[in-house]
């Protein structure tokens, strides 16, 4: 059966081809969701994946982290069914795949809960959570006119959801950077008369009745959630961010796995984290790493930690090892041999850090080597008097190396060792 194999790089994009007269497969990586984590590599059957220059891609270099072999790839998929980041895309005949062996699906919105806030939004690392509003003030046409009125925000209420500013252009959030030390993504909350006609709208529409509005109602009915709120799964990292911001516990997560992650104190005076940050940089989704404030050196916030293991290849220092005890996947009960085994085994190296040992190679000559032909034994003839003359000389070099012999010698008794040689 013939196979053909062939690579298409667009922008950021590889696809990998193998056509057959049954089946076409396709492999897209896309090099710019890749951390350098480093699974793919582990979770490889064949060694197919080889892990890129991580350390130089932190720092700026512009290259993919990992590089596949695809003359030896197999077009399994498991590459793309065990990625947490879904870097890999793999279509069989047009149609995208969906593996029964693969992570569990993760970041799901309750909705009985969810109030449609802004929070989870505003501090997802990767653009996942996605948020449409139901109602603003100017679907409500009807205005009070030269109303005199106030306005009071209970600031020990306020958990800054960001509703109200949503919902009316006279509350204005002021943004702050989120962190792992500090995800808080909104500073304060103000106020700006001059867009209020103290409708008291806004009073009804907050979670948290840290609004009062000493003004008139107008007419108009609220709906019962001020948004709708969703993640997109292809885009999740399963930080927690959004588990960890909800003031309603409305979002539930399932992390890809758990494990340890370990910075070597006794080592920290080799880190530069401001001219370094490799493990900062590393880390774009699920932003574990920070330098804090208060010590000035490199931290992190487990809480945020899937354990992929990219921050211990990027740091130059080997200040950092991510260790991994369980990585979370679909049931496999129902999943037949040999796929579930081989999945199984997967997961083991990934866990352990080990690729998988490929059979011993060793040159196997065309020809067969043949032994060398033994020489035949000759028959030696001798005749009678060269045996008597071997026979004598025999004698004599057995007495001349006696030791009775040897000490006539040292004696000076020739005579006596003549004597002894004619008898």
């Amino acid at each position: 059966m013939e196979i053909r194999r062939e690579v298409d790089i667009e922008n950021h994009t590889f696809t990998f081809q193998q056509k057959t007269e049954k089946s076409a497969r396709i492999l897209e990586f896309d090099y710019k969701k890749c951390n350098g984590c480093a699974v793919c590599v582990f979770a490889c059957p064949v060694n197919a994946i080889e892990l890129g220059p991580v350390s130089e891609i932190a720092t700026g270099l512009d290259a993919p982290p990992i590089i596949l072999d695809h003359i030896k790839c197999t077009y399994c998929g498991i590459c793309a069914a065990i990625c947490p980041f879904k870097a890999f895309n793999f279509l069989e005949n047009g149609e995208k795949v969906e593996f029964p062996l693969a992570l569990v699906d993760h970041a799901k919105i309750i909705n009985d809960k969810c109030i449609g806030c802004k929070l989870c939004q505003e501090v997802c690392p990767t653009g996942a959570i996605k948020r449409e509003i139901e109602v603003k003030r100017e679907d409500f046409p009807e205005k009070n006119q030269n109303l005199i009125g106030e306005l009071k925000i209970d600031k020990d209420k306020c958990n800054l959801c960001g509703i109200c500013a949503d919902f009316c252009p006279a509350f204005i959030l002021i943004e702050k950077e989120v962190g792992p030390d500090t995800i808080i993504p909104f500073d304060q909350l103000l106020f700006d008369q001059t867009q209020c006609d103290y409708c008291k709208l806004c009073e009804e529409i907050c979670p948290e009745d840290a609004i009062t509005v000493e003004g008139k109602r107008i007419k108009g009915q609220l709906p019962d959630v001020f948004g709708r709120v969703w993640i997109e799964l292809d885009k999740c990292s399963h930080c927690d961010y959004c588990v960890k911001i909800c003031p309603y516990d409305a979002v539930e997560n399932t992390k890809t796995g758990d494990g340890d992650l370990i910075l070597y104190e006794g080592r920290l005076h080799k880190c530069d984290p401001v001219g370094c940050a490799a493990c900062i940089k590393i880390c774009k989704h699920n932003k574990v790493w920070y330098v804090s404030k208060k010590d000035g050196r490199i931290a992190f916030n487990e809480d945020f930690c899937i354990y992929c293991g990219a921050c211990e290849y990027a740091c130059p220092y080997d200040l950092i090892e991510v260790r991994k005890d369980v990585i979370f996947t679909r049931e496999l009960i129902n999943i037949p041999q040999p796929w579930r085994e081989s999945w199984e085994m997967a997961i083991e190296r990934v866990i352990s850090k080990e690729r998988i040992k490929e059979l011993e190679r060793k040159a196997v000559s065309e020809r067969p080597t043949l032994k060398p032909v033994e020489e035949e034994e000759r028959e030696v003839r001798v005749s009678p008097n060269q045996k008597y003359i071997q026979q004598q000389l025999e004698k004599v070099i057995a007495n001349l190396t006696s030791p009775k012999v040897r000490v006539l010698m040292e004696r000076g008794k020739e005579d006596s060792v003549d004597k002894l040689l004619e008898e």
